[in-house]
């Protein structure tokens, strides 16, 4: 059973192509070469956070072709600062029969065991909500490097799932997480690289048929094949060449993958913005009422993003200040959370 679990699994990463980018032109047909761009958007958060969320969009730039399978490896440059969060881990294991006697009867087995980790992802409102196939493996102990396959349809009965025509959408959200502040500072950041493989990324048609790649011979240099034998001596030899699908390079003039950063701030929230939104409104109003008077949820991600008028406290006067501001034309809240995390801690 777990060989064909093993086996069923080897068969779907080979048979799923890959897929990542994204650029904001679409209309590419004919003898112009772009065709799919692939893209990880750029993320700013703060140093201190278990999820931080990624979108890859895709653009597809074929106006007769379909993208039905794709499969992304992407790695993060500094694992020891941001790593891909870690869901599930399980053993697949499998025997291998290493000796036979006379008999054809094993006489020494093998057992190998394989660790698979999955991460988190998700399709929610993304062009692989309703393909029949998504799945997100974490590569490599350090959790710096996933793979993410995908499959429109497989085969199964109808409807068929539609393949992501001419457009561009986001493909699928992946999640990290830090490892927490860097070093000594409070307010130390870094920029994180996210990129692709293009060895391992790779795009299928709805023919399967991969998208964008350049098909190379491969010279196989461990055997070699003789040209021409005198008696018992070979006086010529020739490598052993063959095409292989497995050669398959993106060609960057046809499919661009553009990687970005992962920029860790020392905090990534708004004085005032007390229900951590991205904008003052009276939401926050509501919000510090709810918790100055009823003891509603602390403001998020630190009471102290509840602080509008920047001195310290979150009180009644964070009230009024927001108040003045959102109706009354106001001063808006002047500081910075990084202001206040200095002379706050």
């Amino acid at each position: 059973m777990a060989s064909k679990k093993r086996l069923a699994a080897f068969l779907v990463a080979l048979v799923v192509p890959l897929m990542v980018s994204a650029n904001f032109e679409v209309g590419y047909s004919g003898d112009r070469p772009i065709e799919v761009v692939c893209r990880i958007m750029p993320v700013s958060t703060g140093l201190d956070n278990d999820s931080i969320r990624i979108p890859i969009v895709l653009s597809n730039n074929m106006a007769n072709d379909s993208i039905a399978g794709v499969q992304l490896w992407i790695s993060i440059s500094d694992p020891h600062l941001v790593h891909f969060v870690v869901d599930s881990t399980w053993w697949l294991q499998d025997s291998i029969c290493r000796g036979y006697d006379g008999n054809g009867i094993c006489t020494l087995w093998y057992y190998d065991s394989i660790e698979i980790a999955t991460t988190y992802y998700d399709t929610v409102g993304a062009l692989t909500q309703e393909w029949e196939f998504v799945d997100a493996r974490v590569m490599g102990s350090s959790h710096g490097v996933i793979r993410i396959s995908g499959m429109a349809e497989t085969g199964g009965p109808p409807p068929l799932t539609p393949a992501f025509p001419q457009g561009i959408d986001t493909l699928i959200w992946i999640y990290a997480q830090t490892n927490g502040p860097l070093g000594d500072s409070l307010c130390d950041s870094v920029d994180i690289l996210t990129m692709f493989s293009r060895t391992e990324t790779h795009f299928s048609n709805t023919y399967g048929e991969k998208i964008g790649c350049d098909y190379e011979w491969v010279v196989d240099t461990f055997y070699f094949n003789c040209a021409q034998w005198v008696g018992d001596t070979c006086v010529a030899w020739f490598d052993t060449i063959y095409d292989s699908i497995y050669a398959c390079i993106i060609d960057t003039t046809r499919v661009i993958l553009l990687g970005d950063t992962i920029d860790l701030v020392c905090c990534d929230w708004l004085p005032g913005d007390a229900d951590y939104n991205g904008m003052y409104n009276i939401a926050d109003v509501v919000y510090l009422i709810d918790y100055i008077f009823a003891a509603g949820a602390p403001p998020m991600p630190v009471v102290l993003a509840g602080d509008a008028d920047c001195n310290g406290l979150v009180n009644v006067a964070d009230i009024v200040h927001l108040i003045s501001y959102i109706f009354g034309g106001g001063p808006v809240p002047w500081c910075t959370c990084e202001w206040l995390l200095e002379h706050y801690p």
